[in-house]
């Protein structure tokens, strides 16, 4: 099990971001009447196709336009502080490790998950053509993750099979550790479960490996055993070719 530990700048990275975000209140209010005029747009678009769809029936036309989000801003809105900024970081350099990795998938929706729970005004780039929040991903969110990629590609500069966890030493600060190699914890959580006999490590008086590596393995998103076997490949983390389930499944096959 490898050790290696990288201790990201986090404190300067999230004061950078904490800031630009606070700088947003006067971009959004420029974009405000542009934004609006687009929303005003579509209320249009859509009360014509609601007529046309009910002249076609021969009924009462059914619309209701929904509120604009952004009809009145305050700096209140565009306040963070510096421990969301961490979590906003923490989760960008999550789904940038997941990019190198063989058994995970990216999720980036985790991004725009995280940015609803710490911006009030935040609503998700594609909600309504929403010209405010995209404008802000483009211009405060990509330079950061820019710079996570910059950081982090010099220790995974390729696609790997080593477990790299966000581990989070304070409230406002974490650390980015590597757990190991993904097919040795599988192995070792496989005849933990009793789903494969291992005639050495049952002659050994206690467990070779720690409880954390067992803990480590049943966090990763194709651990799910139970179900394993029935996996299609529809899941976000589907199990991926060269893990020891996987050929451990194909030799059932070519034994039936």
């Amino acid at each position: 099990m490898t050790s290696t530990m990288i201790t990201p700048p986090v404190a300067m990275m999230a004061t950078a971001l904490r800031c630009e975000i606070s700088q947003w209140y006067e971009t959004a209010m420029a974009l405000v009447p542009e934004a609006y005029a687009d929303y005003q747009r579509q209320v249009k678009e859509q009360q014509e196709i609601a007529q046309e769809i009910a002249e076609f029936k021969r009924e009462t036309p059914r619309f209701v336009p929904k509120d604009f989000l952004y009809t009145e801003l305050t700096q209140e809105f565009f306040k963070i502080s510096f421990v969301g900024a961490v979590e906003i970081i923490s989760t960008m350099c999550q789904c940038w490790i997941a990019t190198r990795s063989v058994f995970e998938k990216a999720d980036y929706s985790r991004i725009d998950e995280v940015l609803i729970k710490q911006l009030m005004w935040y609503r998700g780039v594609g909600v309504n053509s929403d010209i405010i929040a995209s404008t802000f991903y483009a211009e405060v969110i990509d330079p950061v993750f820019i710079q996570i990629h910059e950081m982090l590609e010099s220790f995974i500069a390729e696609n790997t099979w080593d477990v790299w966890s966000v581990v989070p030493i304070n409230r406002s600060q974490f650390t980015i550790k590597n757990d190991g190699d993904y097919r040795v914890l599988e192995w070792e959580q496989l005849v933990a479960d009793g789903v494969v006999n291992c005639p050495v490590r049952s002659q050994l008086k206690a467990p070779r490996a720690p409880d954390i590596r067992s803990v480590v393995i049943k966090d990763l998103p194709s651990a799910d055993w139970t179900n394993a076997a029935d996996d299609t490949g529809s899941r976000v983390n589907p199990i991926p070719k060269g893990s020891i389930h996987a050929i451990l499944q194909d030799h059932q096959l070519g034994e039936d």
